[in-house]
């Protein structure tokens, strides 16, 4: 008796397995194989997740008699023998996540040309019946004298049907020693709608530095569970992962020259028909190096960084107008308006309004919501461009019902006292809304935003003067895209009325300004008087002329 441990189990053990035993003396004689047993694997396919690991051996445990030698051979096993065939290796190109209605390449290679090797989706061998369809065509590969074993196999037209795990098997004169490829997983994008990719770092990253990427599905796509980052010109995904929530954050540690680059998810069913959604929009970082040298120029005279502002309100209504303002004091630039990583438009300044750039957004919709900067650069030095501009963030009210905003103060409010005012969203909302932010009529951006775990946030107006007075109202709002907000809260108003001792002392301040400014008028009615007093006397003390006798 002999016993093969099979040790990790992963999807490319399935298959039919059968054992024989033989003498292990040369020219030895062996046994018919037995019934075939049929090993099944659940769960996704191998190759989901880390794609570069290796497949496991049966291992010969040592049989009861000396001189024969039991083997077992199974479908996508390899097994110790005398010189055991090399796994092959099977890759996709352009991409294993690819959209409807485009073409990819597989690849399978193998060292041996005596091999003859088998493409299989989901353990089902592929034949050349059809001419587009990948679950029906070739996939049996001849090598030719000489070859490296390697043959390229063009899929064109993809469908949502050709989805699926695919794996590359080699066998060697049609013995039992067959060896599989890692699995994988090709994608066929589009079935479902995009997500958003965003990072709270910005797009420029120091070498050396952590970059965590975030990508969130819309709220109804709860059953599909698995998530991949994908980086443009990288055939396979770059990391992969199942979340049970909305959304998975990706992370980039340790990041170096070569994570440059643009970056996206999707999300997809974990398991058949796997079914994919719309790319991300591209997120794209930009790994720099802390020791690169820079020019004198540089150093001596970097860009200052330009100021961005939305007018009349960075909380504006949906169907409304916005006009992102950049100003940089530095003449002869050229001002660049992004969303995220994306730059939405460039633009010389207003000739009337040196330094600042106008770009307007028309007919909001809730796509206009999101992070915004500005960034500018000289137009006789394109590659010399400044840091960005504090972030902006624009809501698009609208999309969810009215919290109501109360006052927590009793009588009326009076200058330097602390306010409270207390914004409660419906008891029906979900937890998905926790921001919320104050506004107050005539400022062009939220007063204070806060974070809230409950249906209620309070705001609180420390020390309030006549300045806090005014028209208030408040939203609450996703964390993240696609950053739906509410409607505003009705109005309310604050009035700030003077405090006896504000009051007392604004008295003293007008009796003080009233008793200097009397002093004043004393002060200078005796410069006035004085200085008549010594004209006259000047002129009453000078000598008259002596008058000449008329003559006779």
């Amino acid at each position: 008796m002999a016993e093969f441990h099979i040790a990790e189990l992963q999807q490319n053990h399935g298959g039919h397995y059968t054992c024989e035993s033989f003498s292990k003396w040369p020219n030895g004689t062996g046994t018919q194989p037995s019934d075939a047993l049929l090993l099944l694997v659940k769960g996704l396919c191998a190759g989901q997740g880390n794609l570069s690991g290796e497949g496991k051996r049966l291992f010969n445990q040592a049989p009861l008699d000396p001189s024969s030698q039991v083997r077992l051979c199974g479908g996508r096993t390899d097994v110790s023998g005398d010189e055991p065939l090399p796994k092959p290796i099977l890759s996709v190109w352009p991409n294993s996540v690819a959209p409807s209605m485009s073409n990819v390449v597989l690849k399978c290679m193998t060292f041996r040309r005596e091999a003859v090797c088998v493409i299989k989706k989901g353990g089902t061998n592929l034949y050349p019946r059809t001419r587009l369809h990948l679950s029906k065509w070739t996939s049996i590969l001849d090598f030719p004298t000489g070859w490296r074993g390697t043959r390229e196999f063009s899929l064109t037209e993809l469908q949502q049907s050709d989805a699926g795990c695919y794996t590359c098997e080699c066998s060697e004169n049609k013995g039992c020693d067959v060896k599989s490829s890692n699995a994988i997983l090709l994608l066929v994008t589009g079935h479902l709608p995009k997500p958003s990719l965003q990072s709270h770092q910005w797009s420029k990253v120091t070498a050396g530095g952590n970059v965590t990427l975030h990508c969130q599905k819309p709220d109804n796509m709860t059953e599909y569970t698995m998530f991949m980052l994908l980086k443009e010109g990288v055939p396979s995904p770059v990391q992969v992962q199942s979340s049970e929530s909305n959304r998975a954050d990706f992370s980039l540690h340790n990041v170096t020259a070569t994570d440059t680059g643009n970056y996206s998810c999707v999300y997809h069913q974990k398991e058949a028909p796997f079914w994919a959604s719309h790319p991300s929009d591209h997120f794209k970082i930009l790994v720099s190096d802390p020791n690169d040298e820079q020019t004198d120029m540089d150093k001596a005279d970097p860009l200052p960084k330009p100021s961005l502002s939305a007018w009349p309100n960075a909380v504006a209504s949906e169907n409304s107008n916005v006009t992102l303002r950049c100003v940089s004091p530095t003449p002869g630039i050229r001002l660049v308006l992004r969303k995220g990583d994306k730059v939405l438009d460039s633009r010389l300044p207003h000739h009337l309004t040196e330094g600042t750039a106008e770009f307007r957004l028309t007919n909001l919709r809730l796509s206009h919501a999101g992070y915004y900067t500005c960034e500018c650069y000289l137009k006789e030095s394109p590659n010399k461009i400044s840091s960005s501009s504090e972030v902006l963030l624009l809501l698009v009210t609208g999309d969810l019902p009215k919290p109501s905003l109360r006052v927590q103060h009793l009588g009326r409010v009076t200058t330097g006292e602390l306010v409270k005012l207390q914004c409660q969203k419906p008891h029906n909302s979900t937890e998905l809304y926790q921001k919320f932010a104050l506004l107050k009529v005539g400022n062009s951006s939220p007063i204070q935003l806060l974070t809230s775990e409950n249906n209620t946030a309070e705001f609180t107006l420390q020390n309030v003067t006549s300045r806090d007075a005014g028209r208030y109202s408040c939203v609450y709002h996703q964390a993240e895209a696609p950053f739906r907000t509410s409607h505003p809260s009705d109005h309310l108003d604050i009035s700030v009325a003077m405090s006896p001792s504000a009051l007392s002392k604004c008295y003293t301040k007008i009796n003080l300004i009233r008793l200097e400014m009397s002093a004043m008028f004393v002060v200078l009615m005796a410069v006035f008087l004085a200085e008549a007093w010594y004209s006259h006397r000047m002129s009453s003390s000078r000598p008259r002329p002596c008058s000449t006798p008329a003559p006779p």
